[in-house]
Order: structure tokens, then sequence, then C-alpha cells
């Protein structure tokens, strides 16, 4: 099978500058390239950006660059349509049409090279899963106990009331899973080619998404996020971090 990597950043950020900004002596984007560099794994490497910062320091780590274009490089694009983007461009330009890629997202240093070669390996097992993708448990925020307002300034639930009764304590409810944002590994043919049949809302992924279990994720989204990584990156090598994939 062809298998490719897409890192993927934008420059206009909340945050500016973020992908540059350095955390525990290296830059923020230079974690997820260090680590798809050193993926055996991979017959090409690419990376999508409109910051031409970003795209030539990845062009020194060896990627294929891909400038992308400012129509969907704006704070409400989509990230599939970026995806569409790099896809075509690696078709037409390299005759590469990869049957798994990684998306890899910028903006984390929560990102290890065991981690992304194991999700290939499920895809590789197993053809009928359309993407595997990183998760962690989270308990408080289960949608049970979400709400929203509604037209009469009113908190509601998001869904019919369930027939059975609903516990206030959290130990109690069904395991929660939220989707990690450092990297997503695609089965091509049976996710972003049947984006039509897929999950909401990252219908291009599929509707057989397996799950990656990881203890913890953050991504960068201020300052705040710049000194947790920090702290991560200090402690993780000092203990064994929990992970796996969930069956």
């Amino acid at each position: 099978m062809k298998i490719g990597a897409l890192l993927t950043c934008r420059g206009d950020n909340t945050l500016s500058n973020k992908h540059l900004r350095k955390i525990s002596g290296k830059k923020l984007i230079e974690y997820p390239l260090s680590e798809i560099k050193n993926c055996d794994i991979f017959d090409k490497i690419y990376i999508s950006s409109d910051d031409i910062k970003i795209l030539n320091l990845a062009k020194k780590y060896g990627f294929t660059i891909i400038k992308r274009p400012n129509e969907i490089s704006r704070p409400n694009s989509q990230h599939v349509d970026a995806i569409k983007h790099a896809l075509n461009y690696m078709e037409k330009k390299d005759g590469f049409i990869p049957d798994i890629l990684v998306v890899v997202l910028g903006n984390t240093v929560y990102i290890k090279k065991k981690w992304i070669e194991q999700s290939i390996k499920e895809i590789i097992k197993n053809k009928k899963i359309s993407s595997v993708v990183p998760v962690y448990l989270n308990q408080d925020h289960h949608p049970y106990r979400a709400k929203h307002v509604n037209k009469d300034g009113f908190l509601k639930n998001y869904f019919e009331k369930p027939k059975d009764e609903i516990s206030t304590n959290r130990q109690d409810l069904p395991k929660n899973y939220f989707l990690c944002h450092n990297f997503w590994t695609l089965n091509v043919k049976e996710s972003i080619q049947k984006e039509a049949k897929g999950d909401i809302p990252w219908k291009f992924m599929g509707n057989r998404l397996l799950p990656l279990y990881l203890e913890t994720h953050l991504d960068v989204h201020n300052r705040n996020d710049l000194t947790l990584c920090k702290k991560w990156l200090k402690n993780v090598n000092k203990k064994k971090i929990r992970w796996g994939v969930l069956k």
C-alpha cells in the first residue's frame, strides 16, 4: 500500500505565529515535523500551508511543500478542503495516489512515532477501517451533561430524554471519548472517497473509525497551552504513557 503523510497548518491564527514559537528549545511545528521524518513507513511526506516561513522550515526537513490557496486558508475554512487540495496536488504533480494518508496537525507536541506507526498497521491489517483516530477519555464533558439554550432562554438537552434514567455521577455514565487534534490516519478509499457516508462533523473520516486511546491531549490555541505543552514534554520521559487501540 502507498502511504503518505500530510502536515497541515495555517499561518493566520488566534495566537500569532504559534507554529514558530519555541517550546523547550524547539519550534512548535518541529515536533510533528521530526516525528513524521523519523517514520520509515512513509513513501512521501508533504506539508500544506499558506505561510512561507513554515513551508521553508518544513523543506529543510525534507518535506514536499504545497502552497495552500488563500481561499482555503481562512479561519472559517474547512480542514477537508485543504486535504482534498493536497491529494489533488500529489496526484497531478507527483503521480502519487496514497492508499493511506496520515494527516498531522501542526499545533501540538502530543505526537509520537509509535502512535502513528500503530495506526497505519491497524489499517493494513483491516482494510475495512475507514480511519484510525487518537481519542482521550473525558467524563466531565459528557454529552448527557451538555445543554443548549432554547428560544425561550432556558437550558435544555441536545437530545430527547433517554428511556433509562441518567445518573448525575460521571463515573456511572458510558465512557465518553473526544477526538484528539494531533493526527488522523485515513484509509483514503474508505474515508475521504466515501465522505457522503461519513459520521458528522468529520465526515471525511468515514463511518468506521478505530479509536487509538491516549492518556491525554492538548493542541495549542493560546499562551497558556504553550506552558502546558512544555510541562508535558518535561514529564513525558519520566513516566510511562498509557496508550493503545480500543477494540
